[in-house]
């Protein structure tokens, strides 16, 4: 479906910005269309089974171990 196609696109940009930088999730939030950070980490726990913080940390430190 056409909406399923893009929350996966806005989740992708949603894992670069946590990986690429080091903005906080109300701003990708916000660049992202998502409504607030709350609704964010939700939608990111679903897909991931992570909140958007713990994805930042455990990726940043796979890529540094």
């Amino acid at each position: 479906a056409p909406s399923a196609f893009l929350f996966e696109r806005r989740i992708e940009r949603v894992e670069r910005l946590l990986l690429a930088t080091d903005m906080s999730v109300s701003a990708i939030a916000a660049a992202t269309g998502f409504a607030n950070a709350n609704y964010l980490a939700k939608a990111f726990r679903r897909v991931h089974g992570l909140a958007p913080l713990e994805y930042r940390t455990q990726a940043r430190n796979a890529v540094g171990a």
